[in-house]
């Protein structure tokens, strides 16, 4: 009964339902409460915000003529789109609905999908019984993949994909998974700099331990480098790129005008704190790793979570300033973070020090936490976080 609790209640109280399915995502029943939640989350979500990701995208959508596949392929061997997922999925969509709200809805049932099986690839290393701590691990997951990123439709979709494939691909050494990987960036073009990352990494293996000091400088430089800085980077590489819509939005991202006027915000002036706030939470963290190495009990698996973990991180620190969305680039060396920290931790149950590092994660991410509370705000308002489910629906 307490597995098809949250399942129950969904019709009557869909958050509710989603915070109790959260307690135990290895349910099945609450697993389908966390897709259906993201799926609502999406279909609830609000256009009049000029600004928003959801609002572009909802025009996006309503000005979208449908293609075949064959010419969406064309076009983008044309170099006339960055990637294919948003046209083909406007596409299919366009044959029964015209409505913003079940493409989004559409948008967080694949999300939400493979988001639940990253959050439970994740736990199923956890043998324990869950406490705060293991909660806070999957807070920080989900602040990473939580449903206000919906508006964005393609890179939340990339993001959630890769995660899993590429943990799969990685970790459990699943070849197969090769395929979601080479799928991200048909999704979003920036996540070729990661299935490119990902391919390697999985036949070449780094130490982790030798990355943390580069990792550290990186960090530390990422600080003071600005966003205009690559347009020289991004020149040279235009000529290997071969698609002129990915060009356009690469100089667009290292453009000095763009990067004032991205800097004049507020969101952006906070999340800028926040990035700085985490950085140095980060760089005191992998200290403390590596000065205590000897005496943390760390296994093969650990181990080679580390070595991962280490590398995607270097990646992500030296591109974060490549864009004004930099910080997306460290996501997924966020995730193998969190991994790593849910393994020493198991292994560690009485490191008072390890488990105080884990314990201060929501507070170096109070800024993040309270730019979801708000986005969550702006993007759907407040109603589905009381109301039944038909009246949401309505």
């Amino acid at each position: 009964m307490p597995n098809l609790l949250a399942i129950l209640l969904f019709p009557i109280f869909p958050f509710l339902s989603f915070l109790i399915a959260c307690t135990n995502l290895k349910s099945r029943a609450n697993g389908v409460v966390f897709v259906l939640f993201y799926a609502l989350f999406g279909f609830c979500h609000t256009f009049g915000d000029i600004r928003s990701d959801a609002f572009r995208k909802a025009t996006d959508f309503a000005s979208h003529f449908p293609e075949s596949f064959s010419d969406i392929i064309q076009r983008f061997a044309d170099g006339d789109i960055m990637d294919i997922y948003e046209p083909i999925l406007f596409s299919w969509l366009k044959g029964f609905t015209n409505d913003p709200h079940v493409m989004l809805l559409f948008v967080g049932l694949i999300s939400g999908f493979f988001i639940l099986c990253t959050i439970r690839r994740i736990l199923s290393d956890y043998q324990g019984r869950y406490n705060a701590l293991v909660y806070i691990i999957i807070l920080m997951v989900i602040l990473l993949l939580s449903p206000v990123h919906l508006g964005g439709v393609r890179n939340i979709s990339a993001l959630s994909i890769f995660a899993y494939s590429a943990i799969r691909f990685l970790v459990d050494r699943k070849s197969i998974w090769i395929i979601g990987i080479l799928i991200t960036p048909l999704i979003h073009f920036s996540f070729i700099l990661f299935a490119i990352l990902a391919i390697v990494a999985r036949f070449v293996r780094v130490n982790g331990r030798i990355l943390v000091w580069p990792i550290i400088v990186v960090c530390l430089a990422s600080m003071f480098i600005s966003t205009s800085s690559w347009s020289g980077v991004v020149g040279v590489l235009e000529s290997y790129i071969g698609n002129d819509s990915i060009s356009y939005r690469a100089e667009m991202y290292t453009d000095e005008d763009v990067d004032i006027i991205f800097e004049q915000s507020l969101t952006t002036k906070v999340m800028r704190v926040q990035e700085l706030l985490f950085s140095f939470y980060m760089i005191v963290t992998l200290l403390y790793f590596n000065r205590n190495w000897s005496r943390l009990k760390m296994g093969n698996y650990s181990r080679r979570l580390f070595d991962l973990m280490a590398l995607f991180l270097l990646i992500g620190y030296t591109v974060i300033s490549f864009s004004v969305v930099g910080s997306r680039y460290l996501n997924f060396g966020y995730i193998l973070f969190y991994m790593v920290c849910l393994n020493l931790y198991q292994n560690n149950k009485n490191n008072r020090e390890l488990s105080n590092y884990i314990k201060v994660l929501p507070f170096v991410n109070i800024g993040n936490i309270a730019w979801t509370i708000y986005n969550a705000y702006c993007v759907v308002g407040v109603d589905i976080f009381y109301q039944p489910l038909p009246f949401l629906l309505l």
